[in-house]
């Protein structure tokens, strides 16, 4: 991954994200650049990259990169697939604009204030063209005065909250989805950004806004410098279908607007949103790989924008795979903290369980059940993981980490890289390592893989393990929260006057597939221990086996 700023965190090389890969970057710059750039990197994409395998963050630029490519003269055999796939975006984006066109109408006779928000609003006003920008809900955004009554004419018209309690929403969250069969789904917006901001900011939005034409309705959208704010704000999130597309929309609204977005508004915007870190993550991204020539008044004045403890913290979470309820918590208390500064600490405190059950969609007493099930399954399953990573947290070298290999002894790896707070080497594979086996017959041999791979579902068909070229049966070889164990019996004691032997682990495994990588890909090794057994332990398992 790319390396953006000191808050991002470093690439796991799981599927997912919101920063793009080096391939991504390299499609994004064939999507934008200017006609010469944006060839040589279409190329140099085609080359190294199976079309077959693309994965579907990239797929959803495949409309913008036919309309790019076909006014820069490309031409090859998958300009006609780049145009199927233009031609899809188009059809479903007529579709969902086109049929939800009465509904705009019927909030408008209501006496409805609407403004197009988010992907609506690009399309319209920015792209200009409906097979270039892949939507997945119409979203539309009206003053908080008005939601409740936007709902109320929503629901008459056949629509459906997709939440409970969508009626109490406006006090809390930004928005609410309903849906409706064949027409899809709608996302009202009350709040621009995703907190609450002052109300003279969300008013001046409002005064702001521009007006265009929908499908023979007339509307209103952000003005550019809004909505880049908003494409920073909401796009430094994690997603698992890779979300980099904003970046796209940012580099369009810079080039609508030919380079004359408000730096000063947007920088105190920034600052009520507590997106400031975003926003110079964007702009660096914008310049150094997009070849953007932002002026340096926009880099100055968000240098000069003081960073709150609350967005460092929240800035490390969002691009963080959130896979429960607990791995949310740490978020939604900042957000909650956020958007009630002014209310006394006890409304605040009282006030945090009704947004817990909004954010997450939960009933009355759902959260309780969830959490005691939550709870017994943590003891259960990750308490002992936990433990056992003490003794490596307390010392400043990891036991057994991958800087302690020996470079002489190691065949069929790549180079050390980051993951996460720690060090890991990929291996090919096929690969091997050379061991030393102290005193004993009988060892344990502990690799950590950090989860990278998952033990039950993939590695336990196809891994194979030999010492020194002797198959290890597979009963020997076991997995469990990203730690694999190789019990070794009956070994040859070493020489008389040796205290340790020399030995080499091999193995052999199908290659990993993930999603944005073309390196060959075996086993991630973060750290490998070897332990000897007790003599009586040792005795004990071969005779069972027996």
């Amino acid at each position: 991954m790319i390396p953006i700023n000191n808050f991002a965190p470093v690439s796991t090389r799981l599927p997912g994200g919101c920063w793009p890969t080096p391939a991504q970057t390299l499609l994004l710059r064939a999507c934008l650049l200017e006609p010469g750039a944006a060839v040589k990197a279409w190329e140099q994409w085609t080359r190294t990259h199976d079309f077959e395998a693309i994965d579907s963050g990239s797929f959803r630029l495949l409309g913008l990169a036919h309309r790019h490519l076909t006014q820069a003269g490309v031409s090859g055999a998958l300009m006609p697939r780049l145009q199927g796939v233009y031609r899809r975006f188009w059809t479903a984006n007529q579709l969902l604009l086109g049929r939800n066109a009465p509904v705009l109408k019927s909030l408008t006779e209501a006496g409805i204030p609407l403004m197009l928000t988010k992907g609506a609003a690009l399309t319209v006003s920015v792209y200009r063209d409906y097979g270039t920008r892949p939507m997945d809900d119409l979203d539309l955004m009206v003053p908080r005065s008005h939601a409740l009554r936007t709902m109320e004419v929503l629901e008459g018209l056949g629509w459906e909250p997709e939440v409970q309690h969508s009626k109490e929403l406006p006090e809390t969250l930004h928005a609410c989805h309903l849906r409706r069969d064949r027409l899809g789904i709608i996302d009202l917006h009350w709040r621009h950004f995703h907190l609450a901001v002052p109300e003279a900011l969300d008013a001046a939005i409002w005064e702001r806004s521009m007006t265009c034409s929908f499908h023979g309705i007339e509307a209103r959208v952000p003005d550019y410098s809004d909505q880049f704010l908003r494409a920073c704000e909401h796009g430094v999130r994690y997603n698992i279908v890779p979300p980099f597309r904003w970046l796209a929309d940012c580099f369009q609204l810079w080039k609508v607007s030919e380079g004359k977005l408000d730096w000063e508004r947007i920088a105190d915007g920034a600052r009520h949103t507590e997106s400031v870190l975003a926003v110079k993550c964007t702009l660096r991204f914008l310049r150094d790989q997009l070849d953007v020539p932002l002026p340096e008044e926009a880099f100055t004045r968000l240098e000069k924008t003081p960073v709150t403890f609350f967005e460092r913290v929240e800035s490390r979470l969002v691009q963080r795979p959130c896979r429960s309820l607990w791995g949310k918590l740490p978020l939604d208390i900042s957000w909650h903290l956020r958007s009630t500064r002014g209310q006394p600490w006890s409304e605040r405190i009282s006030g945090f369980r009704t947004y817990f059950r909004h954010s997450n969609n939960l009933t009355p007493g759902q959260f309780t059940a969830h959490h005691r099930a939550q709870a017994q399954r943590w003891v259960r399953c990750w308490l002992p993981y936990h433990l056992r990573r003490i003794p490596r947290l307390l010392q400043r070298a990891e036991p057994g980490g991958v800087r302690s290999f020996a470079e002489e002894t190691l065949w069929g790896f790549h180079e050390i890289e980051p993951c996460g707070h720690r060090l890991m080497r990929w291996s090919l594979p096929t690969a091997s390592l050379g061991l030393t086996l102290g005193r004993g017959k009988a060892f344990k041999i502990l690799i950590d893989t950090g989860k990278l791979r998952a033990w039950t579902s993939d590695l336990s068909r196809h891994l194979t393990f030999k010492l020194d070229g002797e198959l290890i049966p597979p009963a020997q070889v076991k997995g469990k929260q990203g730690i694999l164990t190789i019990r070794l019996y009956a070994l040859e004691s070493p020489e008389p006057g040796q205290g340790s032997r020399e030995a080499r682990l091999s193995w052999e495994c199908e290659p990993a597939s993930i999603s944005g990588e073309t390196r060959p890909l075996g086993l991630p090794v973060f750290a490998l221990t070897v332990r000897t057994l007790k003599p009586q332990a040792a005795e004990a398992v071969v005779l069972a086996q027996v």
